[in-house]
Protein backbone atom coordinates (compact mmCIF):
# COMPACT_ATOMS: atom_id res chain seq x y z
CA UNK A 1 0.00 0.00 0.00
CA UNK A 2 2.81 2.40 0.94
CA UNK A 3 4.57 1.59 -2.33
CA UNK A 4 1.40 2.45 -4.27
CA UNK A 5 1.17 5.83 -2.53
CA UNK A 6 4.77 6.58 -3.44
CA UNK A 7 4.19 5.66 -7.09
CA UNK A 8 1.05 7.82 -7.23
CA UNK A 9 2.95 10.78 -5.78
CA UNK A 10 5.75 10.37 -8.31
CA UNK A 11 3.23 10.20 -11.14
CA UNK A 12 1.67 13.47 -9.99
CA UNK A 13 4.96 15.36 -9.70
CA UNK A 14 5.00 16.63 -13.33
CA UNK A 15 1.48 18.02 -12.97
CA UNK A 16 2.36 19.69 -9.67
CA UNK A 17 5.44 21.24 -11.20
CA UNK A 18 3.33 22.50 -14.09
CA UNK A 19 0.90 24.21 -11.70
CA UNK A 20 3.59 25.70 -9.45
CA UNK A 21 5.45 27.12 -12.42
CA UNK A 22 2.40 29.23 -13.26
CA UNK A 23 1.93 27.63 -16.66
CA UNK A 24 -1.68 26.93 -15.75
CA UNK A 25 -2.40 30.51 -14.67
CA UNK A 26 -5.35 32.22 -16.32
CA UNK A 27 -4.36 34.65 -19.07
CA UNK A 28 -4.29 38.30 -18.07
CA UNK A 29 -7.19 40.44 -19.22
CA UNK A 30 -7.30 44.02 -20.46
CA UNK A 31 -4.19 45.90 -19.22
CA UNK A 32 -3.24 42.79 -17.29
CA UNK A 33 -6.23 42.91 -14.93
CA UNK A 34 -7.83 39.53 -14.17
CA UNK A 35 -11.26 41.21 -14.43
CA UNK A 36 -10.29 43.41 -17.35
CA UNK A 37 -13.51 42.48 -19.16
CA UNK A 38 -15.31 44.79 -16.73
CA UNK A 39 -13.66 47.74 -18.47
CA UNK A 40 -14.37 49.21 -21.89
CA UNK A 41 -12.26 51.60 -23.96
CA UNK A 42 -13.52 54.88 -25.41
CA UNK A 43 -13.13 53.45 -28.92
CA UNK A 44 -15.30 50.45 -28.03
CA UNK A 45 -17.89 52.73 -26.46
CA UNK A 46 -17.96 54.94 -29.55
CA UNK A 47 -18.63 51.86 -31.67
CA UNK A 48 -21.52 50.83 -29.41
CA UNK A 49 -23.07 54.29 -29.63
CA UNK A 50 -22.72 54.42 -33.42
CA UNK A 51 -24.33 50.97 -33.77
CA UNK A 52 -27.62 52.28 -32.25
CA UNK A 53 -28.24 48.94 -30.55
CA UNK A 54 -31.56 49.15 -28.66
CA UNK A 55 -30.15 46.86 -25.97
CA UNK A 56 -27.31 49.26 -25.18
CA UNK A 57 -27.72 51.62 -22.21
CA UNK A 58 -25.19 54.31 -21.30
CA UNK A 59 -25.27 55.61 -17.73
CA UNK A 60 -23.50 58.70 -16.38
CA UNK A 61 -22.80 58.27 -12.67
CA UNK A 62 -22.63 62.02 -12.20
CA UNK A 63 -24.14 64.87 -10.23
CA UNK A 64 -25.98 67.72 -11.96
CA UNK A 65 -22.85 69.87 -11.80
CA UNK A 66 -20.92 67.16 -13.65
CA UNK A 67 -23.61 66.02 -16.07
CA UNK A 68 -25.17 69.26 -17.33
CA UNK A 69 -22.03 71.09 -18.58
CA UNK A 70 -21.38 68.25 -21.02
CA UNK A 71 -21.95 64.50 -21.07
CA UNK A 72 -21.44 61.66 -23.52
CA UNK A 73 -24.28 61.66 -26.09
CA UNK A 74 -27.21 59.47 -25.06
CA UNK A 75 -26.07 59.07 -21.45
CA UNK A 76 -28.73 58.92 -18.76
CA UNK A 77 -27.81 60.44 -15.43
CA UNK A 78 -27.80 58.49 -12.17
CA UNK A 79 -26.49 60.49 -9.23
CA UNK A 80 -25.34 58.81 -6.03
CA UNK A 81 -28.46 59.74 -4.00
CA UNK A 82 -30.56 57.73 -6.48
CA UNK A 83 -29.02 54.47 -5.23
CA UNK A 84 -28.54 55.44 -1.58
CA UNK A 85 -30.89 53.89 0.96
CA UNK A 86 -32.34 56.29 3.55
CA UNK A 87 -30.24 56.06 6.74
CA UNK A 88 -33.35 55.57 8.85
CA UNK A 89 -33.92 52.24 7.07
CA UNK A 90 -30.32 51.17 7.70
CA UNK A 91 -30.02 51.69 11.46
CA UNK A 92 -28.65 55.17 10.83
CA UNK A 93 -25.88 54.00 8.49
CA UNK A 94 -25.39 56.20 5.43
CA UNK A 95 -24.22 55.05 2.01
CA UNK A 96 -25.88 51.63 1.74
CA UNK A 97 -27.53 50.88 -1.58
CA UNK A 98 -31.29 50.74 -2.05
CA UNK A 99 -33.14 47.45 -1.78
CA UNK A 100 -33.94 45.15 -4.69
CA UNK A 101 -37.43 46.52 -5.36
CA UNK A 102 -36.21 50.11 -5.53
CA UNK A 103 -33.21 49.16 -7.67
CA UNK A 104 -35.55 47.32 -10.03
CA UNK A 105 -37.60 50.48 -10.51
CA UNK A 106 -34.46 52.53 -11.12
CA UNK A 107 -32.98 50.08 -13.65
CA UNK A 108 -36.26 49.67 -15.51
CA UNK A 109 -36.72 53.45 -15.71
CA UNK A 110 -33.37 53.56 -17.51
CA UNK A 111 -34.67 51.04 -20.06
CA UNK A 112 -32.46 48.24 -18.83
CA UNK A 113 -33.48 44.71 -19.79
CA UNK A 114 -32.10 41.39 -18.66
CA UNK A 115 -29.97 41.21 -21.83
CA UNK A 116 -28.95 44.86 -21.99
CA UNK A 117 -25.34 45.89 -22.30
CA UNK A 118 -24.76 48.62 -19.73
CA UNK A 119 -21.78 50.98 -19.75
CA UNK A 120 -21.16 53.33 -16.83
CA UNK A 121 -18.82 56.31 -16.76
CA UNK A 122 -17.97 58.98 -14.21
CA UNK A 123 -15.87 61.98 -13.31
CA UNK A 124 -14.65 60.75 -9.97
CA UNK A 125 -15.45 57.39 -8.40
CA UNK A 126 -19.16 56.59 -8.54
CA UNK A 127 -19.04 54.32 -11.60
CA UNK A 128 -17.56 51.46 -9.60
CA UNK A 129 -20.17 51.95 -6.90
CA UNK A 130 -22.98 51.62 -9.45
CA UNK A 131 -21.19 48.69 -11.11
CA UNK A 132 -21.15 46.98 -7.72
CA UNK A 133 -24.88 47.59 -7.25
CA UNK A 134 -25.71 46.06 -10.65
CA UNK A 135 -23.43 43.09 -10.00
CA UNK A 136 -24.82 42.54 -6.50
CA UNK A 137 -28.35 42.51 -7.87
CA UNK A 138 -27.59 40.00 -10.61
CA UNK A 139 -27.11 42.14 -13.74
CA UNK A 140 -24.46 40.77 -16.06
CA UNK A 141 -22.74 42.58 -18.95
CA UNK A 142 -22.07 45.82 -17.09
CA UNK A 143 -18.84 47.64 -17.91
CA UNK A 144 -16.98 50.75 -16.77
CA UNK A 145 -15.48 53.26 -19.19
CA UNK A 146 -11.72 53.17 -18.78
CA UNK A 147 -10.54 56.71 -18.09
CA UNK A 148 -14.05 58.11 -17.62
CA UNK A 149 -15.33 61.14 -19.47
CA UNK A 150 -11.83 62.65 -19.40
CA UNK A 151 -10.59 59.88 -21.71
CA UNK A 152 -13.64 60.39 -23.95
CA UNK A 153 -12.88 64.09 -24.33
CA UNK A 154 -9.16 63.45 -24.80
CA UNK A 155 -9.99 61.18 -27.73
CA UNK A 156 -11.77 64.10 -29.41
CA UNK A 157 -15.24 62.61 -29.15
CA UNK A 158 -18.23 64.96 -28.73
CA UNK A 159 -20.27 65.78 -25.65
CA UNK A 160 -23.77 67.22 -25.43
CA UNK A 161 -25.53 69.53 -23.00
CA UNK A 162 -29.16 68.44 -23.16
CA UNK A 163 -30.31 65.09 -21.73
CA UNK A 164 -31.74 62.49 -24.14
CA UNK A 165 -34.87 63.88 -25.79
CA UNK A 166 -36.93 60.70 -25.54
CA UNK A 167 -37.55 58.74 -22.37
CA UNK A 168 -36.45 55.11 -22.72
CA UNK A 169 -38.97 52.31 -22.89
CA UNK A 170 -39.43 50.68 -19.49
CA UNK A 171 -37.05 47.74 -19.18
CA UNK A 172 -37.70 44.27 -17.78
CA UNK A 173 -34.65 43.75 -15.57
CA UNK A 174 -35.59 42.57 -12.08
CA UNK A 175 -33.00 42.98 -9.33
CA UNK A 176 -32.36 39.99 -7.11
CA UNK A 177 -29.51 39.00 -4.82
CA UNK A 178 -28.61 35.81 -6.62
CA UNK A 179 -25.17 34.94 -5.23
CA UNK A 180 -24.64 36.20 -1.70
CA UNK A 181 -26.96 33.67 -0.08
CA UNK A 182 -24.54 30.91 -1.08
CA UNK A 183 -21.55 32.81 0.24
CA UNK A 184 -20.39 34.19 -3.13
CA UNK A 185 -19.51 37.84 -3.55
CA UNK A 186 -18.71 39.60 -6.84
CA UNK A 187 -15.01 39.30 -7.75
CA UNK A 188 -12.99 42.20 -6.37
CA UNK A 189 -12.03 44.70 -9.06
CA UNK A 190 -11.02 47.60 -6.86
CA UNK A 191 -8.57 48.45 -4.10
CA UNK A 192 -10.35 48.41 -0.77
CA UNK A 193 -10.21 51.45 1.46
CA UNK A 194 -8.83 51.22 4.97
CA UNK A 195 -11.98 51.02 7.08
CA UNK A 196 -12.62 53.33 10.02
CA UNK A 197 -12.88 51.30 13.21
CA UNK A 198 -16.02 51.77 15.22
CA UNK A 199 -16.16 51.96 19.00
CA UNK A 200 -17.79 48.55 19.34
CA UNK A 201 -15.00 46.73 17.56
CA UNK A 202 -16.40 46.23 14.05
CA UNK A 203 -15.48 48.12 10.91
CA UNK A 204 -17.48 49.69 8.12
CA UNK A 205 -16.02 47.18 5.68
CA UNK A 206 -17.08 44.25 7.85
CA UNK A 207 -20.66 45.58 7.89
CA UNK A 208 -20.66 45.38 4.10
CA UNK A 209 -19.87 41.70 3.79
CA UNK A 210 -22.01 38.60 4.21
CA UNK A 211 -21.69 37.65 7.86
CA UNK A 212 -22.88 35.13 10.37
CA UNK A 213 -25.32 35.59 13.19
CA UNK A 214 -24.66 34.49 16.76
CA UNK A 215 -25.72 30.95 15.93
CA UNK A 216 -23.19 30.73 13.12
CA UNK A 217 -25.76 30.95 10.33
CA UNK A 218 -24.80 32.89 7.22
CA UNK A 219 -26.78 36.04 6.62
CA UNK A 220 -27.11 38.31 3.57
CA UNK A 221 -27.78 41.99 4.20
CA UNK A 222 -30.24 43.65 1.86
CA UNK A 223 -27.97 46.63 1.31
CA UNK A 224 -24.27 46.36 0.58
CA UNK A 225 -21.75 49.10 1.12
CA UNK A 226 -19.38 49.50 -1.84
CA UNK A 227 -15.82 50.68 -1.31
CA UNK A 228 -12.85 51.59 -3.44
CA UNK A 229 -12.20 52.37 -7.07
CA UNK A 230 -11.90 50.34 -10.23
CA UNK A 231 -8.43 49.40 -11.36
CA UNK A 232 -7.86 50.99 -14.72
CA UNK A 233 -10.77 53.41 -14.56
CA UNK A 234 -10.36 57.15 -14.19
CA UNK A 235 -10.74 56.66 -10.47
CA UNK A 236 -7.66 54.46 -10.16
CA UNK A 237 -5.40 57.42 -10.65
CA UNK A 238 -6.85 59.29 -7.72
CA UNK A 239 -6.77 58.71 -4.02
CA UNK A 240 -9.28 56.12 -2.85
CA UNK A 241 -12.03 57.57 -0.66
CA UNK A 242 -14.45 55.92 1.75
CA UNK A 243 -17.73 55.15 0.01
CA UNK A 244 -20.01 56.74 2.57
Amino acid sequence: MKKNHILTFLALLPALAFLVSGAYAAPAGYKGYPRGNALITVQELKSLIDAHDPNFVLVAAQSNLEYLPGHIPGAQQVDRPAIAAPPETQSGVEGNIINAAEFTRLAQSLGINRRSTVVIYEDRYDATRLWWAFTYYGKSDVRILDGGIQAWKAAGFPVEILPPAARPKIGNFVAAVTHVASGWTPPILWRCTIPRRRSYGTTEASRSLPGKNRRGERTARDAYRGAGTASGSSSSRRRTRPSG
